[in-house]
């Protein structure tokens, strides 16, 4: 569906085959516009902080975990699965590249820990979900409105995940959208319905990286609308690059679109309109995101204890290589 004449444009293709195997197809679903696919709201920070240690090793656990996952995918039929046009230019990705940038981005949120795909941090006062870390509120939490607004993120991404065919617990769509625990001592000591909801989210990672990659690549037009001529040509660079889509992709799932336009935000946006272009489109970007996340604990010195940690992010789009691209 085309989106104005510079807009994106994408669409879902999987093949009769797929869709006869897997249902991998059922209940296709573009995401409606809303801006709080993975971020509540286009200028809230996307995810909360949690320091992550240099150097931990990653456990193997590629997507998709479990071939009862709608979204599994056949590793034999590598066709292109997703497609988006951009400044009237094709870029596809195949289910190959969507398993690694999904799978890129639950180590990036949870250390590639199954146990933190339902997670609590003492410093928070919500807890975090899935594989990218989806936030959900507390009803009546006063200190969440910073992060963004009703129950969170993950509602949406639930939503989606039951209208593709997924199974979650009947407790995640009572209670008006808010989740049943109010604190977090309530959170530890329910362990059955935390796991309930853990094994649901492990065995539909594959479907939830269709959600992030295509709620996010639908962000990219919106971002051209003002400094156009600098921010088009930026996203075309970094699509084309090695890493392609997940730098984009993964960047909005961490910290935000950046469309408010506040002059030192810290989203995509901002990231892209601060890229010093070389060579290599990858470097350029994560070097443009080391400076933006820099900057922004020069004006929020509490942030500075998350700097590594974002380094250690940022880094890995220097060196990410989409498998079709391999």
């Amino acid at each position: 569906m085309a989106q104005g004449a510079s807009g994106v444009r994408f669409y879902f293709a999987v093949s009769m085959a797929l869709c006869l195997t897997q249902g991998a197809c059922k209940n296709p679903h573009i995401p409606n516009g809303t801006p709080g696919g993975i971020n509540p709201s286009e200028a809230a920070p996307a995810q909360p902080n949690v320091p992550i240690t240099q150097g931990t090793p990653l456990p193997a656990n590629p997507l998709p975990s479990s071939p009862t996952d709608p979204a599994a995918f056949d590793s034999t039929a590598d066709a292109s699965a997703f497609k988006t046009v951009f400044e009237g230019k094709e870029y596809s990705l195949t289910k190959k590249d969507m398993d690694a940038i999904g799978e890129q981005i639950f180590k990036s949120e949870t250390g590639g820990d199954p146990e933190k795909l339902v997670f609590w941090n003492d410093a928070e006062a919500f807890p975090s979900l899935g594989i990218g870390h989806f936030i959900w509120f507390p009803k009546g939490c006063g200190e969440c409105s910073s992060f963004g607004s009703g129950a969170g993120s993950f509602p949406g991404l639930a939503e989606n995940l039951r209208k593709r065919g997924v199974a979650l617990p009947g407790f995640v769509f009572a209670n008006g959208g808010y989740p049943p625990w109010t604190s977090r001592s309530a959170f530890l000591s329910d362990k059955a319905r935390v796991r309930e909801l853990r094994m649901a989210l492990e065995s539909s990672k594959g479907t939830q990286a269709q959600y992030i990659i295509e709620t996010n690549m639908s962000k990219l037009s919106a971002l051209t609308k003002s400094n156009r001529a600098i921010i088009a040509p930026r996203i075309a660079k970094v699509l084309a690059s090695k890493g392609g889509a997940f730098l984009l992709v993964d960047y909005i799932n961490f910290k935000g679109d950046g469309a408010s336009g506040q002059a030192r935000g810290w989203g995509l946006k901002q990231v892209l309109e601060s890229m010093r272009e070389g060579s290599d489109a990858a470097n350029d970007f994560a070097n443009a995101a080391d400076f933006v996340l820099t900057r922004r604990t020069q004006d929020r010195p509490s942030d500075t204890q998350f700097l590594e940690g974002w380094r250690v992010r940022i880094n890995r789009y220097r060196t990410f290589v989409l498998p079709s691209r391999g």
